[in-house]
This record gives structure tokens, C-alpha cells and sequence, in this order.
């Protein structure tokens, strides 16, 4: 599993693939556990502070918190223990996704799948407001899947409700998440991609976190998803146009594209001048 790891493009899938990898060697492997100290020694190897690192690490969480039987607090205790803050906040945010989908809680048989409704969002969000700092901030984070799910991945119903956290910066973490997460699923309404980070004009620094949130996901999910992240780009305020297709370039050019040729023609969507 861990050549497997080393082997697979991270990026694939939105990091799927690592997710499926780490999730195989649990069920089949009774003496693979995780404690703190094994985040970094199974995830450095994606580097520092990278897409793979960050989605290893998350995706430890998922399966930690199957592990520990679906208790949130037993998880949180080894995610605290981790060293690293970056490392922390992805396996905090791995578990409350986790508790949230269930799919490894019922493929363990230690949880039941959870209907994604208004009475079940205030729950979660009760839970989200029993916590503090960096673990509240992870919650609402994670929540923002099912505020897309109840609202249709409609923006402004996603946006309000993710406003409604006791911090601003919730809020932040909710939404600029729950945007990439929006617009790669098959139910959202393309013709609104232009909406999405446009609630953050009067914030500059939200707007350009908004934008490359959202182009890295569409990106890392489907390489196919350069049509409409190139026109984003291009209907872009100005002063940010360069910045976003330098993150194109960026995601496509850690991306294992099949053939020289293929790269070329991605990048060729792309205005001559950029």
C-alpha cells in the first residue's frame, strides 16, 4: 500500500485515489492504527505543505474517526496530539467530514448514514458551536457539504448559511471550502460558476482565496474542467486575471498529464499573453 501511495498521482480525484488507497490497507490490515505520530510518516512523502500532503492527512482523519467507533471526542484527542497545525486542522477537518458522509462509519458497521436535511444541519451545527479555535473551525468547514446538498449548491443559500457561524472566520472557512466542493458536483448549475466568489467583491483577499479554492478543485477533480476554469479567469476583475491562470499553470503543472502533447493542448486554452 505504501509503494501504491508513492505510485498514484495525488491530485486525481481530488485526491480520491490516496483516499482509497490509506481506506483499503484499514480494512484489510487489523494492525494498521493511527496514532499522531504516524501523519507525518505516512504523508511527508507528497512534501511540505502540498495537495497530497494535505489530502493524506485529511483523509487519515476519515478513517481515524471509523477507528475510534464514530467518537468525535476520541478522534479529536489524537488529532490535537499531531504537531503539526496544517497537518491538525486536515485530520479534524477528515473526522467532521467523515461524521458527516459515514460512508468508512457504516462500511465498518460502527455508524449509520446520515439524511442530509435542515433538522439534521442544526445538530451539526450545534455540535460545530460545542467547540473552540482551530476544531470549531474545522466543523463548520466540513458542514458547508451539507448546506450544499440541503440548498442544491445554490451560492447564496450556501453563503448564508454559512454565515450564520458564531466567528467570521467559520464563516470564511465554510464557504470559500463549500464553493470548491460546489462546483464539481454533477448537480451544479454551470451558468452560476460566475456567481460564486463574486459575494466576496467588496474583500479582495476572500475573492482571490474564493477563485483559487474553486479552480483547484475543479482542477484536481477533472483536468476537463479547463474550458470553464480558463473562462472564469478571462470574466475575472483585472487586477486578478494573471494571478488565476498562473494557478491554472500551477494545478495542471503538478498534475501527472498522460502525454506532452496533451499538456500542450490544455495549456493552449489559455490567452497567448498570460
Amino acid at each position: 500500500w505504501e509503494k501504491l501511495l508513492d505510485d498514484v498521482d495525488p491530485h486525481m480525484c481530488t485526491g480520491g485515489f490516496i483516499h482509497g488507497i490509506l481506506e483499503g490497507n484499514a480494512r484489510i490490515n487489523p494492525n494498521f492504527t493511527i496514532a499522531a505520530k504516524d501523519f507525518p510518516l505516512i504523508c511527508s512523502r507528497y512534501g511540505s505543505g502540498s495537495f497530497g500532503e494535505r489530502s493524506c492527512n485529511h483523509n487519515l482523519g476519515h478513517i481515524l474517526l471509523a477507528e475510534k467507533a464514530g467518537s468525535i471526542n476520541k478522534a479529536i484527542k489524537v488529532c490535537n496530539e499531531v504537531v503539526d497545525s496544517g497537518a491538525k486542522y486536515e485530520c479534524l477537518s477528515g473526522m467532521f467530514m467523515e461524521n458527516i458522509f459515514r460512508d468508512n462509519l457504516v462500511a465498518h458497521e460502527v455508524g449509520e448514514k446520515l439524511p442530509w436535511n435542515k433538522e439534521r444541519a442544526k445538530e451539526i451545527e450545534k455540535l460545530c458551536k460545542s467547540f473552540n479555535g482551530i476544531v470549531a473551525q474545522a466543523c463548520w468547514k466540513e458542514i458547508s457539504y451539507m448546506y450544499s446538498g440541503i440548498f442544491n449548491n445554490d451560492p447564496d443559500k450556501v453563503f448564508e448559511a454559512c454565515y450564520k457561524a458564531p466567528q467570521k472566520s467559520y464563516g470564511d472557512a465554510c464557504y470559500i471550502y463549500g464553493a470548491g466542493n460546489m462546483v464539481v458536483f454533477s448537480r451544479f448549475n454551470p451558468d452560476k460558476l460566475g456567481e460564486v466568489c463574486t459575494k466576496y467583491s467588496e474583500s479582495d483577499s476572500l475573492f482571490k482565496q474564493c477563485m483559487i479554492q474553486i479552480i483547484g478543485s475543479m482542477l484536481t477533480s477533472a483536468e476537463q474542467f479547463i474550458t470553464q476554469t480558463v473562462g472564469l479567469c478571462n470574466n475575472a476583475p483585472t487586477w486578478f486575471q494573471e494571478t488565476c491562470f498562473i494557478n491554472i499553470g500551477r494545478v495542471l503543472g503538478k498534475r501527472k498529464i498522460a502525454s506532452n502533447q496533451k499538456r500542450e493542448e490544455l495549456c493552449n486554452q489559455i490567452p497567448t499573453r498570460f
